[in-house]
């Protein structure tokens, strides 16, 4: 289990760059606490796709946010499966990256469904080495979860075809934002 402070959800929110109409990928949503931080704090109308592994996640988000109609949801393994509807206008992964078991298939699915100028952010509210450290104290599979360094992160999205790679690996934060590069 981890902590959301709001403090860090408004940084993480913030790398977003939205604006209003954007249309999101809330990747492994959860329970929606990123959606509803997102639907608290910013007021212009945004549409949000929340996608999770998970059905049980799934009803949980739904029941937080039944009343919101800007909201859809889809059961999916981002690695493989397409995303509904249209390209997104930015795609987050608050909290979930190191639980992805193919990261390179799952870089190269949400790059192909990124709008042209869309934005990949992958976000924790702790940074790398405090991620992996807990995972790793973790049983279960979930210690094998990992969370790539800065050098690896980049890489491996300059290798998915990301440009303008930015990551801010800190004490109590880390995000990583990516444009959708040019295709080879």
């Amino acid at each position: 289990m981890c902590r959301h402070d709001r403090v860090r959800l408004a940084r993480i929110a913030a790398a977003l760059d939205l604006f209003p109409g954007a249309r999101i990928l809330d990747v492994g949503c959860g329970t929606g606490v990123f959606t509803i931080f997102l639907l608290e704090e910013f007021t212009e109308p945004l549409e949000i796709v929340c996608a999770d592994f998970s059905e049980k996640m799934l009803e949980v988000a739904r029941k937080k946010l039944s009343r919101r109609q800007e909201i859809s949801f889809c059961c999916l393994d981002v690695t493989n499966e397409p995303f509904p509807g249209n390209a997104f206008d930015r795609i987050i992964c608050y909290s979930c990256f190191p639980h992805l078991i193919d990261k390179k298939a799952a870089l190269s699915n949400f790059r192909s469904h990124l709008a042209a100028n869309g934005l990949l952010v992958i976000a924790h509210s702790e940074n790398y080495k405090k991620i992996n450290d807990f995972h790793s104290r973790c049983d279960g599979p979930v210690c094998h979860d990992i969370l790539p360094d800065p050098a690896g992160m980049k890489k491996m999205l300059e290798d998915s075809d990301f440009s303008s790679v930015t990551i801010t690996d800190e004490p109590d934060i880390y995000i990583v934002k990516a444009g959708k590069g040019r295709a080879r």
